[in-house]
């Protein structure tokens, strides 16, 4: 790790407070020329830090760059892999070809600012536009066998759970893998698993979410305009002091894409684990009516 992404990991762990150059020098091991910079980098790749005399270096709370120094700090499992894009055809297939390269550990993932080629359920395509959403697929590895559709229904709680918990906002699953609010849908699930042609035992599976935070600047696809929504749009006309995390201001809640990234994957990890998740499933899924 170089001196600026071990700048940028201890900024982010103190996001919103001041940190001196002085202190950031000594913690790093470096001088405090070489910490300035760093910081003149990180500013000019777009990220939100004030510089104030006497006081030293502060990265503002509303900064939303993904990057696996922002995400880390939320992880339960800090020994995984990350992998942070601008832009890829599509998580899932990005991770199923590092799976098969360098054999990641469980809870590793990819994540990306938008996707060119990114699918939905039984083949359709996944509106994935930049930095409109939350485009990730996370790496399982199961020790013995497992039903897909169990999986799947698992992963689809373990985003619900997500919003719920960050956000207060209670989702409903249709057709095992959409994610339902309100009567708009504002996600979905692919799950696509890599099975041993010998044993025909699973190797690994991968699970990937698309979960839309903004509403595009031009709007949906005209044939998915009548039933998308996106989670910001929620949250700016729900009540905010239903919403778990708002401020004390009455503002929406700004979406932390980090913590959110971070969330499902540690919510993900521990749902595959957890009998229950299949009861959940169970009374949030909703074929009939989605909205709550």
């Amino acid at each position: 790790m170089n001196i600026q992404s071990k700048l940028l990991s201890r900024l982010e762990t103190r996001k919103g407070s001041f940190i001196s150059g002085a202190a950031l020098a000594e913690e790093l091991g470096c001088s405090r020329n070489a910490v300035w910079k760093a910081i003149q980098n990180l500013k000019g790749e777009g990220y939100q830090i004030v510089s104030v005399p006497n006081k030293g270096y502060q990265l503002l709370s509303e900064n939303d760059i993904l990057s696996p120094e922002a995400i880390l700090p939320y992880l339960k499992r800090k020994n995984v892999s990350i992998t942070v894009l601008p832009s890829v055809p599509s998580t899932n297939q990005k991770l199923k070809k590092l799976a098969l390269d360098q054999m990641p550990p469980e809870g590793s993932f990819v994540l990306a600012g938008a996707q060119t080629a990114g699918r939905g359920h039984i083949g359709h395509r996944f509106f994935s536009p930049p930095d409109c959403g939350l485009y990730i697929s996370v790496l399982l590895r199961p020790t013995a066998q497992v039903e897909i559709k169990e999986v799947l229904a698992k992963s689809a709680v373990a985003a619900c759970r997500t919003v719920e918990a960050l956000y207060g906002l209670s989702l409903r699953i249709r057709r095992t893998n959409d994610l339902y609010y309100a009567g708009r849908k504002i996600g979905g699930i692919l799950t696509e698993a890599q099975t041993d042609m010998e044993t025909g035992i699973i190797d690994f599976i991968v699970v990937g979410l698309g979960l839309n935070l903004y509403t595009p600047a031009g709007g949906y696809p005209e044939e998915i305009r009548d039933i998308a929504g996106s989670l910001e749009e929620v949250l700016r006309t729900k009540s905010p002091s239903a919403i778990s995390g708002s401020s004390s201001t009455g503002q929406t809640p700004a979406i932390n894409r980090s913590q959110l990234a971070a969330a499902f994957v540690n919510q993900l990890v521990q749902a595959h684990g957890d009998l229950s998740a299949v009861e959940e499933y169970e009374k949030r899924h909703d074929p009939e009516d989605p909205a709550v």
